[in-house]
C-alpha cells in the first residue's frame, strides 16, 4: 500500500465526515425552532437528555455514513493510481473535519484542567468537610460568593463561607438541595457530552438552552418540601450579584451573572411554582435514535451509497 493512498484515503474520511457533518448541522440549523419547541414540553430532566441526544445526532449521523459508506466504497472501488494527489477541495474539507474533531477535544481538555485548578484551590483552602445527601459537602474559607456542584465520577459540592453568611439555614437547605440534584442527575456529565460532539457551526444558543434546562432540572428537585422554591428563589436574587461567572468550566453553578435572563426566568418560574410536566420520553426517544441509527447504517452500507460517495472523492482527487 503506498503513501499516497493512505494519505488520499485519511483525507478522504476526514472529508466525508466534514461534509455529512455540515450538512447535518445545517438542516438541524433550518429545524431548530420546531425541535426547541418539542423539547421545551418534556419535563426539564428529559429535555435535557433530549437535548443531548439532537446536539449529538450530526456527529453521529456523520460518523456512521464515513464508517458503513464512505470509507468501504474507497476500499471497494478500483485502486487509484499512486501518481494522483489530493485536490485543493479534498484537502480543505479534510482540514476542516479535523478541526471539527480536534478542537472540541482541546477545548475539554483545557475546561478540565482550569476546573481540576480551581476545585483543587478550594480543598486546600476547605474550613468544614460534611456530607448532603450522600455527598461530599466542603465548606471553602472564601469572600466570594459560590455554590458548586463539581466532579463527574468522584462528585462534590463546594460552598464559600461568604454564602453561609449571606443565606439563612432554608436558604442554604433549598440551595444546597439544588446542587445535590446537579450531581444525581449527571448535569455534568451533559455538559461533557456537549462539550465532545463534534461540530463545524456555532451553536452559542443551543449551549445557552441546554444551560437553562439543566437549572431547571435541578430547581424541581426543590419543588417536593413546602417553601422551599421560594428559599432557592430568595438565594439566587441574593447571590445574582455577587457570584463569578462559572464561563470555561466544567461544573454546575447555583448562579452565572454572565445568564441574566435565565436568572430571571428560573426566580419567576420558582415563584409562581408551575406544575412540573410528568410525562416520560425517554423511552419513545430511545426507541427514535435506535431507529434512526439502524436505518442510517443500513442504507450508509448499500453498495448506491458507496458507489455515491466513491464517485465524489473521484472529482475531488486530481
Amino acid at each position: 500500500m503506498s503513501d499516497s493512498y493512505v494519505l488520499i484515503l485519511v483525507l478522504y474520511t476526514l472529508a466525508s465526515f466534514s461534509a455529512v457533518l455540515a450538512i447535518a448541522e445545517a438542516f438541524l440549523w433550518l429545524v431548530r425552532k420546531p425541535v426547541l419547541r418539542s423539547i421545551e414540553r418534556f419535563r426539564p430532566q428529559d429535555g435535557v437528555v433530549a437535548h443531548v441526544v439532537v446536539y449529538a445526532f450530526p456527529a453521529v449521523l456523520a460518523f456512521l455514513l464515513t464508517a458503513f459508506s464512505a470509507v468501504p466504497g474507497y476500499f471497494h472501488g478500483e485502486p487509484i493510481g499512486t501518481h494522483e494527489m489530493p485536490g485543493a477541495v479534498l484537502v480543505a474539507l479534510a482540514l476542516v473535519g479535523l478541526y471539527a474533531l480536534v478542537a472540541p477535544l482541546c477545548n475539554v481538555v483545557s475546561m478540565m484542567w482550569r476546573t481540576r485548578v480551581r476545585t483543587q484551590r478550594w480543598m486546600a483552602s476547605s474550613v468544614v468537610k460534611e456530607s448532603f445527601g450522600g455527598v461530599p459537602l466542603v465548606e471553602v474559607g472564601s469572600e466570594q460568593a459560590f455554590v458548586v456542584a463539581a466532579g463527574l465520577v468522584k462528585k462534590q459540592i463546594f460552598v464559600s463561607s461568604l454564602v453561609r453568611r449571606l443565606l439563612s439555614p432554608r436558604e442554604l437547605r433549598a440551595v444546597l438541595r439544588h446542587e445535590n440534584a446537579h450531581c444525581k442527575q449527571n448535569h455534568n456529565i451533559a455538559r461533557l457530552i456537549v462539550a465532545l460532539t463534534p461540530r463545524i457551526l456555532s451553536r452559542s444558543g443551543s449551549d445557552e438552552k441546554l444551560s437553562e434546562l439543566i437549572e431547571y432540572a435541578a430547581d424541581d428537585a426543590v419543588l417536593d418540601v413546602p417553601g422551599d422554591a421560594l428559599n432557592l428563589a430568595s438565594a439566587v436574587v441574593a447571590l445574582a450579584r455577587q457570584s463569578a461567572t462559572a464561563a470555561g468550566m466544567l461544573y454546575s453553578a447555583l448562579v452565572d451573572p454572565a445568564h441574566t435572563a435565565t436568572l430571571e426566568r428560573r426566580v419567576e418560574r420558582l415563584v409562581l411554582a408551575r406544575p412540573i410536566l410528568r410525562g416520560n420520553i425517554l423511552g419513545k426517544l430511545a426507541f427514535a435514535c435506535v431507529a434512526v441509527v439502524a436505518a442510517t447504517a443500513m442504507i450508509g452500507s448499500l453498495p448506491l451509497a458507496q458507489a455515491g460517495f466513491r464517485e465524489t472523492l473521484e472529482l475531488l482527487v486530481r
